[in-house]
């Protein structure tokens, strides 16, 4: 009886060393073309988003040949105990380990949000480009992640040749996409990623309400990515203060008659469809036409939520509550 119950404890601490050793890992499953490519991947910690697209030897953390079963491996012990952005990448025969191909059938890299605890599967399904239609098993924000790259992907299938303003109109169109994704995301991270990746310094000028909103709905995330994000907002924040200051300053020592005139004219020569997007005048042409949301949706090749987005932003821009005074506007 002891005997047996000797051998059921070995056996059970077996598996149960087993079981830790497998929970910490990140396993890649990709073919590689080993006449072309290092047989190494390399795996690089991402600390500022500004930095998705910069290598250097100091990122890289950890590289990994590939084992007896054709896999690579990391191991996550050693990585931080929070979740961090992390670059895996490979390079070609002869050229230094810190090497970044950005687009392209040579794009050598993808990323993947991590944490010292994490069991992550990653698998290259397509071999039409050397790294292309990942999934991601394992750890839910990278499931995020991809959905966000997948969305950046469309961004190459526009064709450069094409009208420009049909090129701008589609680009938008991703863009918000994008940021409604981004807005509805669950995870705080691949959230914030998805806003780096629309250039969320150009966008802020437009959608400050969306900013604020967005600090608002995260200000409990005390990571480096968002305590940066915050400083890059505030830093956005700044000039248009001064200007206002400024701008103040220089209203009290105009004379009042130029101040009536000035307002005078403004108002008469404001046209409030300038505000709209490319994206949001096509929604309104079809709101006129009497559309609902999801033929709306269906014509645009976008979701309803994106959509119900558009219309509560041509109602701010354009002072109207409804899609009756939207039909009435000459």
């Amino acid at each position: 009886m002891i005997k047996k119950l000797n051998s059921a404890l070995v056996l059970f601490l077996f598996v149960s060393l087993q079981v830790s050793y497998t929970q910490n890992e990140i396993t890649i499953d990709i073919g590689i073309d080993t006449t072309k490519w290092a047989p190494v991947a390399y795996l690089s910690l991402i600390t500022d988003f500004n930095h998705l697209n910069t290598i250097s030897n100091s990122q890289i953390i950890e590289q990994s040949g590939i084992n007896k079963t054709g896999y690579y491996e990391f191991s996550t012990e050693y990585l931080p105990e929070e979740e961090c952005l992390y670059r895996v990448h490979f390079s070609k025969k002869g050229d230094p380990p810190a090497s970044l191909i950005i687009g392209g059938r040579d794009h050598n890299h993808f990323f993947l949000f991590a944490e010292r605890k994490s069991n992550i599967t990653v698998t290259v399904n397509s071999r039409r480009k050397f790294i292309n239609d990942l999934s991601f098993e394992g750890y839910s924000p990278n499931i995020a992640l991809q959905s966000i790259n997948n969305m950046l992907e469309a961004l190459d299938s526009i064709d450069q040749n094409g009208n420009k303003v049909n090129r701008e109109y589609a680009i938008e169109a991703i863009y918000e996409d994008i940021k409604t994704y981004s807005d509805t995301c669950s995870f705080p991270l691949p959230s914030l990623y998805a806003l780096y990746n629309i250039n969320f310094a150009r966008d802020y000028d437009k959608n400050q309400a969306f900013y604020r909103s967005y600090l608002r709905k995260w200000r409990s995330q005390k990571s480096a990515y968002f305590r940066e994000f915050r400083r890059s907002i505030r830093g956005e924040t700044k000039p248009a203060l001064l200007i206002v200051i400024i701008g103040g300053s220089l209203l009290v020592l105009t004379v009042p008659a130029m101040i009536l005139y000035q307002r005078h004219k403004k108002n008469k020569n404001k046209n409030p469809f300038s505000e709209l997007t490319i994206q949001e005048r096509k929604v309104f042409d079809l709101l006129r036409l009497g559309k609902s949301n999801k033929e709306i949706a269906e014509e645009c090749s976008v979701s309803v939520s994106t959509i119900k987005s558009h219309v509560n932003s041509i109602y701010s821009k354009l002072d109207v509550r409804s899609r009756r005074e939207v039909m009435d506007i000459e």
